[in-house]
């Protein structure tokens, strides 16, 4: 059990209270951006989100996977979204200090850095799903709202959770 408390820290988190804070956070981050994406699809700006293409295409390279036919697929494809979630939480508690002192300014670069660090980097260069500039429009600007209310649901949650 890690239980040192993290250089620099004005919270007396320890590291493990940081990680299991972020983890929670980044859940409860997760499940409310996902307001703005399901407006975005009432509204007609995203079609298909992109954690289910996302998972759609780790699918078809492992035959491990099931596929998007599969009635377990919405199970995977939200459980990889939360993890990942989970996981940018955990990220968040532990370079907090590093970040603006107001909670809502920390969470919104904090989003933002998220969508752009999977959405510019990491989901284009893995080929899971295309960049900005092959993307539709209107599902970018959704996409990037939906970042911004996960930092900020994030950075308050982290902040006020036992």
């Amino acid at each position: 059990m890690i239980s040192r408390s993290v250089r620099g820290s004005n919270t007396g988190w320890n590291l493990e209270q940081r990680i299991r804070r972020g983890a929670v956070a980044g859940v409860l981050g997760t499940v409310a951006m996902t307001v703005p994406i399901l407006a975005g699809q009432r509204l007609g700006l995203v079609t298909t989100p992109p954690p289910v293409e996302i998972t759609a295409n780790v699918s078809r390279r492992t035959a491990l996977l099931p596929d998007q036919s599969s009635p377990v697929f919405p199970l995977l494809w939200s459980s990889a979204h939360l993890a990942y979630g989970a996981g940018a939480g955990m990220v968040f508690t532990i370079i907090r200090d590093g970040l603006p002192a107001r909670t809502s300014l920390a969470g919104l670069v904090f989003g933002f850095s998220v969508w752009a660090v999977s959405y510019l980097g990491l989901v284009p260069a893995l080929d899971l799903y295309p960049g900005p500039t092959e993307d539709a429009r209107s599902r970018e600007i959704v996409m990037i709202a939906a970042h911004g209310v996960f930092g900020v649901t994030v950075a308050n949650a982290a902040q006020h959770l036992p």
